[in-house]
């Protein structure tokens, strides 16, 4: 059997990091002293044979959702897995477009039929409700969404999650948000906590502990959805692991314990960087931004003629310099770039970027 590759995940964990890395997308990686954790907080006894019950209960109460319904995964990107390999193979997937690359290929790995659903970046890639009926008109049988996007960073609002629930819903379909990304909004923008998965029950949520507060080591993730879904979701999960691990599972307790602590590192970074890049797109009118809700990357557009992939060589050639370029997302006149290096790397990494740009316009 051929394992078709994973192009950017391959990239991501491969590639050669340089001076001026600025390829994540969530919070650098944690220390046990940024979450008042050490020896005594490992354990190795499980506990519980679906997932750690102390676990469940903590992402139960802070997103307000019944207990029965969370179901414990190896990260965000083993609970989207889950979801796709339980989907109805019957029925076409509509997939938002452009999509973080491994969910396409995870799509491709089961053979499901996609139907792209278009976030244009001239509209600062807001879900059309007109499109969104025609794939479900189509047949979709479920709607694959990330909130806040991936990769511009633009967010679907409460009322507009719900109009999306209600619409599929008419149609039998399932709605699938990776929420990886919505926390920042909370921690950073102010706004209010919340999750899809309390708005109607053909909404399942994807989450980890990994991009908002720096723990993606513990591999402690969360799907959200009903109590009968759940046990669906559970026996898939019988194939993928016996039990869930006690070292990092009694870490990540420790984390929800002092997620204020983790909440505050993160909007140190936020803070810190947003003076740093409003000067960098001020100086720079040939990038066009988006609306930034909290997340501690920026979307940028490129001016037509250059390329993110040659920008991207450029830049790691001459510049010792990384960015995400848009072509893993389907967004080739497109960048992500992280802000969360250290303010002087971070004025530095910018200003490369400028001048990367500007020796490669027409």
């Amino acid at each position: 059997m051929r394992i078709p590759p994973v192009e950017f995940l391959i990239w991501a964990k491969r590639h050669r990091r340089v001076r001026y890395e600025m390829t994540l997308s969530g919070a650098p990686p944690v220390d046990l002293a940024d979450f008042d954790a050490g020896p005594e907080h490992v354990e190795i006894r499980i506990r519980g044979v679906d997932g750690d019950p102390r676990i469940i209960d903590a992402v139960a109460r802070r997103y307000g959702v019944d207990p029965r319904g969370v179901v414990p995964v190896p990260g965000a990107s083993g609970g989207n897995f889950v979801v796709m390999a339980t989907a109805d193979r019957t029925r076409p997937i509509l997939i938002e477009e452009p999509v973080y690359g491994p969910m396409r290929r995870a799509a491709a790995f089961f053979n499901a039929r996609l139907i792209p659903l278009l976030r244009r970046p001239e509209h600062n890639f807001r879900i059309d409700p007109q499109e969104l009926r025609a794939g479900l008109q189509a047949g979709a049988g479920v709607v694959y969404l990330s909130n806040l996007h991936n990769p511009s960073g633009q967010p679907i609002d409460a009322r507009q999650m719900r109009e999306i629930a209600g619409a599929a819903d008419e149609f039998g379909a399932l709605v699938v948000v990776d929420e990886v990304y919505l926390d920042y909004a909370h921690v950073n923008f102010g706004a209010p906590r919340w999750t899809a998965a309390s708005l109607a029950d053909n909404v399942v949520v994807v989450n980890s502990l990994t991009k908002v507060y720096g723990a993606g080591a513990l591999r402690l993730g969360w799907l959200i959805s009903t109590p009968a879904r759940a046990r669906h979701f559970r026996r898939m999960m019988d194939y993928l692991n016996v039990e869930h691990p006690a070292p990092a599972t009694s870490l990540g307790l420790r984390a929800f314990e002092r997620i204020d602590r983790l909440e505050a590192r993160t909007r140190e970074l936020y803070v810190r960087a947003r003076p740093i890049v409003a000067d960098w797109l001020a100086s720079c009118p040939e990038l066009h931004a988006y609306p930034n809700h909290g997340a501690i990357f920026e979307c940028v557009r490129l001016p037509e003629g250059v390329k993110a992939g040659d920008l991207s060589k450029l830049l790691y050639r001459e510049y010792q310099t990384r960015v995400v370029p848009g072509e893993f997302f389907n967004l080739p006149d497109h960048l992500r770039v992280s802000t969360t290096l250290p303010p002087d790397d971070l004025r530095t990494g910018l200003a490369n970027v400028a001048e990367g740009v500007r020796r490669l316009q027409p």
